[in-house]
């Protein structure tokens, strides 16, 4: 559909130079800019994700080399997965990029399980070779069997043969398959550049000297609720007890919807006259209508149309009215 707009746009606008004067031609709706925003939208979000696990891996690890290794998992895992969808007919579109996106988090998970294996060995004396391939092999049956697990979660959202199931097929594809990748990424790339990277760190810097301090804060603290938690039993257990009911009290005063609601800056005004009306008559209420809606200021441009030539209804009207971008609107 993109390609195709994007086609009839060119044409358009050809057509626009060899126009005698006075005649204009406006485009009334091109879906393919929503579909462009979209998924403009969410490379944006995956950008951000990125930067986002990047800063958290640092966080934990304290160490630019390991966080830049588990950062190349992202775009290996995530750029690998193109062959896959390639071999499935898949596009990228708003559905798969948000599965990309969500995938993020999940693909750089058996880089990090891999790489803080081996980063302990070598911090006890080990050589990097010898300790990416023994942190490899130690942690491999758990890498593989959490993955799967994951992978058994989304792949059987393409099982599912409702319309819901349908729209929602290459989402589930989509993260399964850079999960997939995910596998050979954090027992190939990983180890490979751990043997060449890695080395026992020196004194830490003031900043990774921070991290630490407040991780062993955020420790005391989880030590001391683990153990109040273990002791009053009852209590914990009547915690999470009212929050699921409490979860279930808000679910149940949710609205229930098939589509998200967007903003797509586009809407339809719709008008039915008494049945007998003539064309003329229908289409001087419908002008009348029309400049009543371009007084709006949020109004960009209107389409209208007056009665319904498939039915032969002249008494119906249609109005669709372009807005401004939702960014300049209330």
């Amino acid at each position: 559909l993109v390609g195709i707009a994007r086609h009839v746009r060119a044409e358009v606008e050809r057509i626009r130079e060899s126009l005698p004067p006075g005649v204009e031609i406006t485009v009334a709706r091109d879906y393919a800019i929503y579909i462009e925003e979209q998924v403009r939208s969410v490379f944006e979000d995956m950008l951000i994700a990125t930067m986002l696990v990047v800063i958290v891996v640092l966080f934990f690890l304290r160490n630019w080399r390991s966080t830049f290794i588990a950062m190349l998992a992202i775009p290996s895992s995530v750029i690998g997965a193109f062959t896959l969808f390639y071999i499935m007919d898949l596009s990228l579109n708003v559905m798969t990029l948000m599965a990309l996106s969500l995938a993020i988090g999940l693909v750089i998970d058996d880089a990090i399980v891999v790489l803080e294996s081996i980063y302990r060995k070598i911090e006890a004396g080990e050589d990097s070779m010898s300790a990416a391939q023994r942190g490899s092999r130690e942690v491999g049956l758990a890498v593989i069997s959490t993955t799967l697990a994951v992978c058994a979660v989304f792949v059987s959202i393409a099982f599912m043969r409702s319309v819901i199931g349908r729209y929602f097929y290459e989402f589930g594809v989509a993260v399964t398959a850079a999960v997939a990748v995910s596998i050979v990424v954090a027992f190939t790339l990983t180890p490979m550049l751990a043997s060449r990277m890695l080395r026992q760190s020196g004194e830490p810097g003031w900043l990774f000297r921070g991290f630490a301090r407040a991780l062993a804060a955020l420790d005391r603290g989880y030590r001391w609720l683990l153990v109040r938690s273990l002791r009053h039993k009852g209590a914990t257990l009547a915690v999470g007890l009212a929050a699921v009911l409490g979860g279930c009290g808000v679910a149940s005063t949710l609205p229930f919807d098939l589509y998200a609601k967007e903003d797509m800056n586009h809407l339809v005004v719709q008008a039915k006259f008494p049945i007998g009306t003539p064309l003329p008559v229908t289409d001087g209420l419908l002008r009348r209508m029309e400049a009543e809606v371009m007084r709006h200021p949020y109004v960009e441009d209107v389409f209208a149309a007056a009665g319904n030539e498939v039915r032969h209804e002249p008494h119906r009207a249609r109005i669709e009215v372009m807005l401004i971008d939702k960014q300049e609107r209330d």
